[in-house]
């Protein structure tokens, strides 16, 4: 019975001191969105069963963590615990280098000189700061977790009675701190075990195999920019390059996926708990209020960061078509495997060059929000410039992202503007440069207005507007112009040929918005000269 019981101490006793095995874990791909985030991919080789520990806990996007295990092997549990343990840490100064080598025999220097001693006892080292307690913490504030953590300084305590032990050929020693200036000796050890509390992830698997985990998480990106070439009046070169930025941790021989479309990260401010941040009330505050749209201009594609222009853009680009990508439903990945890039770091990535369609013509823009305010108001207004345009077809199979967009031609720059959402089969325009030779000017006159006119139940004014626009070209050659007209208002009559149409059904409550929309060609010293008459309601 006594064999019995002690054999079952013995094995309670080896299960207690028994430590989860530390699993490797590796950067194996990341799918990066435009606003900051990506979604990481992580993996290890689980040799068998049993309970292991991931460092460091990530700081997922809340929702976005998931652990992934082969078939036929259970994830038995999961928890982010707070651990502790030594790490080995440089020594800094004089005290952390005598802790180092508590039981060597080293050179001491006094004020007598070097003695040849083996350190026996150090007095205790000043309390340190409690481990950093994340609960205390805002998400936003917490120290990178895949940073080196702070130690504390291990300072000798130089209170009364804390004294350094020495044995000498002579006998024991002891010594103040402040006695010793300096060590020295052939294996002296330079690095200290100090105390390390960090935040890891333990896993209980019912097996081997290769686990993976996955979430989303701030900071890693990547930037698009576009160069165009013009070619001829129907054709262009457009290439595309991404910029990753890796602010994370080391990429080696990772598979990156490039987002475009319109994605929707509905808890993009809000961390997992699983990252261990904050307290139950703090995140549940950040439930109310996720900021998913903290940084919409990305995620609706607006650019982010503008592009450098290369030193020479004499030769031509090696034209190619599009990498195959993937589409996945509304989204487009566009792929960029084996990427090594270390944490800090920006990379530069080609990702296509094709040759498509382009057309050279004129845009026009002549909306105006100032409106006649009584019978015979004549308002010449400053009208907005004529755009020189390049209209772009993709006629690939793969969209174009919204980024940031260089014009030149030969080893001469045009200018640079942005290149929006294109999907393939449509069409987008690059604004180049302003026409100067071609002038517009718009006019505003109210012809009639009639009072206490019924409209929808309220009374109203109804006030007929008469619309002039004047395009004079000086250019040599004949140009084509395009012009559009936003009007809140009936359209009555228009100069042909126009387009009436109603903007996506808008329609405010006294008014349907509408716009006109021309094609004009204008030859050389003359003046197209467009006109359009429209009712709008005004509540008295």
């Amino acid at each position: 019975m006594y064999r019995t019981l002690l054999a079952l101490f013995c094995a309670v006793g080896l299960v207690a001191a028994q430590q989860p095995t530390a699993l490797a874990t590796r950067l194996k791909g990341a799918a990066l969105f435009k606003n900051g985030l990506a979604m990481v991919t992580r993996e290890a080789t689980v040799p068998a069963a049993g309970t292991y520990v991931i460092e460091p806990l990530p700081l997922p996007v809340h929702g976005s963590f998931w652990v992934t295990t082969p078939p036929g092997v259970d994830l038995l549990s999961a928890a982010a615990v707070v651990q502790d343990g030594p790490r080995a840490t440089p020594a800094a100064n004089l005290a952390q280098m005598l802790r180092a080598n508590v039981g060597r025999q080293v050179e001491v220097r006094t004020a007598d000189g070097w003695m040849s001693a083996t350190i026996l006892k150090l007095p205790a080292a000043e309390p340190a700061p409690p481990p950093i307690d994340p609960y205390r913490l805002s998400a936003r504030g917490y120290a990178d977790p895949w940073s080196a953590p702070s130690y504390p300084s291990a300072a000798l305590a130089t209170t009364e009675g804390g004294l350094v032990l020495l044995a000498t050929t002579e006998g024991q020693m002891a010594l103040h701190p402040s006695e010793i200036r300096g060590l020295r000796g052939k294996e002296l050890l330079t690095s200290f075990d100090a105390p390390n509390r960090r935040n890891v992830l333990r896993v209980n698997l019912g097996g081997g195999g290769v686990v993976q985990v996955s979430y989303l998480l701030s900071g890693m990106t990547w930037a698009p920019s576009y160069r165009v070439r013009l070619r001829d009046d129907q054709q262009a070169d457009v290439e595309l390059k991404a910029v990753v930025i890796n602010d994370v941790e080391d990429l080696v021989g990772a598979d990156l996926n490039f987002i475009t479309g319109f994605p929707n990260i509905r808890f993009a401010g809000a961390l997992d708990p699983m990252a261990r941040m904050g307290d139950m009330n703090s995140f549940l505050n950040q439930l109310a209020n996720p900021g998913g749209q903290a940084r919409g201009g990305a995620m609706t594609q607006q650019v982010m960061s503008n592009a450098a222009a290369p030193d020479s853009w004499a030769a031509g680009p090696t034209v190619a078509a599009p990498p195959l990508g993937e589409a996945v439903d509304d989204l487009f990945y566009y792929p960029q495997p084996g990427v090594t890039l270390a944490r800090g770091d920006r990379g530069y990535y080609p990702v296509f060059a094709r040759t498509v369609p382009a057309k050279s013509l004129y845009t026009y823009n002549a909306d105006d929000s100032v409106e006649p305010s009584r019978p015979g108001d004549d308002r010449r207004t400053e009208p907005p410039p004529v755009w020189h345009v390049l209209r772009l077809t993709n006629d690939s199979q793969v969209p174009w992202t919204t980024a940031p967009a260089l014009a030149v031609k030969g080893d001469r720059v045009l200018g640079q503007d942005q290149i929006s959402y294109n999907a393939p089969g449509a069409s987008t325009d690059l604004r180049l440069t302003r026409a100067a030779d071609i002038l517009a000017r718009a006019q505003l006159r109210e012809t009639q207005r009639n009072a206490n006119v019924q409209r929808y139940g309220y009374p109203c004014d109804a006030t007929t507007v008469e619309g002039t626009i004047e395009l004079n070209n000086r250019r040599a050659e004949a140009v084509t112009v395009e012009v559009s007209r936003r009007v809140t208002g009936e359209i009555t009559a228009a100069t042909e040929p126009n387009a009436k149409t109603l903007v996506g059904g808008q329609h405010n409550y006294l008014n349907p918005i509408q716009t006109l929309r021309w094609t004009v060609e204008i030859k050389p010293g003359e003046t197209a000269r467009l006109t359009y008459t429209y009712v709008t309601y005004r509540q008295r």
